[in-house]
């Protein structure tokens, strides 16, 4: 009889607690409605990328180029999602990745295909992030990694490079710019241990492309590091056989080696006024690990 008691006063103390209890007054011991709860906020979108890739993009199709398997990029901006489609897979909504956490103070910039198992896709935002070197800002441009995992690991696969291409009538036709900017890509070379998250080698390093736009010419160089486990320096290869005239919107070349294999670069400004590039690039190599003839490939970005 307590226990009915007691509860019967809580329940009692509670609907005081919602309402206005009767009392002294003018009110003559009438009872106030409560406000109602503020409404719950909407979820966020689903697919919607956290992670900006450009800054307020208008809804468009990005110029790729990129090593392996064709991928094509777009941005819807009524929903504010960006869409790849991998091959002939069909477009697929980038949503974050939850296998992936940011560091403090940086942005995440994983994501899977929205409709593939979380653990058979990714794509890894580059340009803006970076473990070793400090972030340099794109505005027009960027670089990802993309490809599937095993068993819940990323595995190295391929690099596309991808933006918003300058218009023709926009590119210079007078004075000269130096583009500096990164490479990314894998070898053929492979690392050791089952344990790697990785199975083929990495290939990262920088880029350097110095046009004249009155005379129509291009020089320039990467200088590409190999990681097996531990970085080796490759060594400077000097741009060779260079394609490019005056008021062009690409350009292309081989590197200045004599190894056999597949040797070629191309790429594309990016930018309003050609403030950035994009392109692909592959070369034949000697490795600094075992001496042994090997291959690279992969995607570089570069900004004035």
């Amino acid at each position: 009889m307590r226990t009915a008691t007691f509860r019967a006063i809580l329940l009692a103390a509670a609907a005081c607690g919602l309402t206005a209890c009767g009392g002294g007054g003018a009110s003559g011991g009438s009872v106030a409605s409560a406000p109602p709860p503020p409404p719950t906020p909407p979820p966020p979108p689903q697919g919607s990328t956290a992670v900006e890739i450009f800054q307020s993009p208008a809804s468009q199709e990005f110029v790729a180029l990129g090593s392996g398997d064709d991928l094509r990029i777009r941005y819807n901006a009524a929903s504010g999602l960006y869409e790849v489609m991998p091959g002939a897979q069909g477009w697929k909504t980038l949503i974050d990745d939850p296998l992936s956490s940011p560091l403090p103070g940086r942005p995440n910039q994983n994501f899977v295909f929205a409709g593939a198992a979380i653990n058979q896709s990714y794509f890894s935002i580059r340009a803006h992030y970076r473990f070793t070197e400090p972030i340099v800002k794109y505005q027009y441009s960027n670089l990802a990694n993309w490809g599937n995992r095993t068993g819940g690991i990323q595995l190295v696969g391929q690099h596309v490079a991808f933006g918003m291409a300058t218009p023709t009538a926009a590119i210079p036709v007078t004075g000269t710019a130096t583009y500096n900017g990164m490479i990314e890509g894998t070898t053929s070379e492979t690392l050791d241990g089952s344990d790697e998250a990785i199975s083929n080698g990495f290939v990262q390093g920088s880029i350097n492309l110095a046009f004249n736009f009155g005379s129509g010419t291009l020089s320039g160089s990467i200088s590409p590091i190999v990681y097996l486990g531990e970085q080796r320096a490759i060594g400077t290869l000097a741009f060779t056989d260079t394609v490019y005239s005056a008021g062009s919107t690409s350009f292309s070349g081989k590197f200045d080696t004599t190894i056999p294999g597949l040797n070629a670069f191309s790429g594309l400004f990016t930018g309003p006024n050609a403030n950035e590039v994009i392109g692909k690039f592959a070369f034949p190599y000697t490795s600094p690990f075992d001496g042994k003839a090997a291959q690279a490939a992969g995607a570089f970005i570069g900004k004035q």
